[in-house]
């Protein structure tokens, strides 16, 4: 093996360099392990691959593996080369925190553990080594230079793809917000009100509504007709863009149910809007049919009679009343698909 070595060796170096190197430990190491696993015997020394193929390698905050680069034979690391001359001058350690990068090999692989203060003495005695440790620095220069570019390059495109999206997104919210409830229609109907709505996202799963009709019926179900104000408090599931499209559902579907259909009670209008729901999303003839819907609050004003009528979706009613907040409490079903 002595004469493999000084072939593989005398490429490079000096034949006193290389007497010295062959009278360090050669390792011989399975394919596929963890080297600093495997054994101690590569504590305190500089790999130097003689056989097979290695790579050094860390750990993402993910945990998913980050390949730093392979060494083949004639290749050491120049991480390891770095911190023996660091560690022999008195200078702290360039891994400051986390696991320490490992060594793992691809194939069985033969390598030559060369001791740190050894590393420093050929450093200073033999001009071959000097040259061998420029040459990997420099490698690992260009590789260091070609994977910033290409980060670069990619850094770029998802930043152009990200402004697209975010531009799609805000034109989104210009047309939610133009489905909403207007403010001077609201004012109009009901000058005394607040409206609390703050999204998370540019665009939210959750939504307000009112309406205004003239009804055949007042809530008191005499002769007179009804002078009713509408309003509803939703949540729909999911945030974002999958919020914003359950909310745009039920915003449409509110305003047909009052526009085609005669029922004039919020349970009435509450037990439609259900069943739209689960017909819009197949919930009731497809198993694996999405399980969205919307938590909900309807309440029906009757301006005339200064009556009140509520139904909720697992949203209650909070009534301020005499200084003390009463709770009406919603059922616990969801409008779309539920459990009996």
């Amino acid at each position: 093996m002595n004469e493999q070595l000084v072939e593989l060796f005398s490429q490079d170096f000096e034949p006193a360099l290389v007497e010295e190197m062959i009278q360090n430990k050669l390792l011989d190491y399975p394919a596929g392990i963890n080297v600093n696993e495997y054994n101690n015997d590569l504590m305190g020394h500089l790999p130097f691959v003689v056989e097979g193929s290695i790579h050094l390698s860390g750990k993402d905050k993910f945990g998913k593996e980050l390949v730093y680069y392979p060494m083949n034979p004639g290749d050491s690391c120049i991480l390891s080369l770095s911190e023996s001359l660091r560690m022999i001058w008195g200078l702290s350690s360039l891994i400051t925190s986390g696991k320490p990068p490992a060594i793992y090999t691809d194939t069985k692989a033969k390598i030559l553990a060369i001791p740190y203060d050894k590393v420093v003495a050929w450093s200073e005695k033999y001009i071959s080594w000097q040259k061998f440790a420029m040459r990997l620095y420099q490698e690992r220069l260009r590789e260091l230079i070609q994977q910033f570019d290409v980060i670069v390059e990619q850094k770029n495109e998802i930043s152009t793809q990200n402004d697209q999206i975010t531009s799609s997104i805000q034109y989104a919210k210009r047309i939610q917000q133009a489905v909403l409830t207007a403010g001077w229609y609201v004012n109009e109907k009901l000058p005394e009100h607040f409206i609390l709505y703050k999204p998370r996202d540019i665009v939210s799963g959750d939504f307000y509504w009112m309406s205004h009709i003239n009804a055949p019926q007042n809530l008191e179900n005499d002769e007179e007709k009804g002078d009713l104000v509408l309003i509803a408090a939703a949540d729909c599931t999911g945030h974002g863009v999958p919020g914003a499209f359950m909310s745009m559902l039920g915003i449409s579907f509110l305003n047909e149910i009052i526009t085609h259909y005669q029922y004039h009670s919020s349970d009435g209008i509450l037990n439609i809007l259900r069943d739209k729901i689960k017909k819009s999303l197949q919930q009731s003839v497809i198993a694996d049919a999405p399980q969205d819907g919307m938590d909900i609050a309807l309440c029906i004003l009757d301006l005339q009679k200064s009556k009140l009528q509520f139904s909720g979706a697992n949203n209650p009613l909070y009534l301020f009343r005499e200084n003390e907040l009463i709770e009406l409490k919603a059922t616990k079903n969801l409008i779309g698909h539920f459990i009996n």
